[in-house]
């Protein structure tokens, strides 16, 4: 049993948000109660909580620049271990106009002309565009624009042996 002085003291430090003058005014029985409180809920044991699982780790294997279906695309390569196993993750983003390749600034139209033929430009060439016309008596008829003389030959072979592909004759 503690002296009233010592009872106040201990309650005041076990409730700091209560006055001194309201502590002096309870009996020394509630102080006492006020006290066995706090100490029981101390006293009682912490329920276990469970434990947490291991975080997974992520780590990047790989990164770099790719051309797919003619875009260019930023691809990061991750593996992620936790306690179920390891999974490989792959994330694609379009690149913008300009990208960071090999400590520089490049377009990216450079750079895919670069990934796609192996070398570097200082402009993207332009597709060729031949284009394929025939003598039809007095008059000259245009077939169109081709990407290699073998379309555009074969488009003037079709029309001489009368298959029109884009009703022209």
């Amino acid at each position: 049993m503690l002296n009233r002085t010592a009872l106040e003291d201990a309650v005041f430090n076990l409730y700091p948000d209560l006055d001194m003058s309201e502590i002096e005014r309870m009996p020394s029985d509630k102080l006492e109660w006020m006290i066995d409180i706090k100490r029981q809920r101390r006293d009682k044991p912490r329920p276990e909580k469970p434990h947490k699982k291991p975080p997974a780790v992520w780590e990047k294997t790989g990164t770099g620049y790719e051309v797919r279906e003619g875009v260019l695309v930023h691809v990061e390569k991750w593996r992620i271990s936790n306690e179920a196993g390891e999974t490989v993750r792959e994330y694609v983003q379009h690149c913008g106009e300009r990208v960071y390749y090999d400590g520089r600034m490049v377009s990216a139209s450079i750079l895919r002309h670069f990934l796609t033929t192996g070398q570097w430009v200082r402009r993207v060439p332009k597709p060729r565009r031949l284009r394929a016309v025939v003598r039809d008596g007095r008059r000259v008829v245009h077939l169109g624009y081709f990407g290699s003389v073998e379309e555009r030959e074969a488009a003037i072979f079709a029309y001489r042996l009368g298959i029109f592909p884009n009703e022209s004759k």
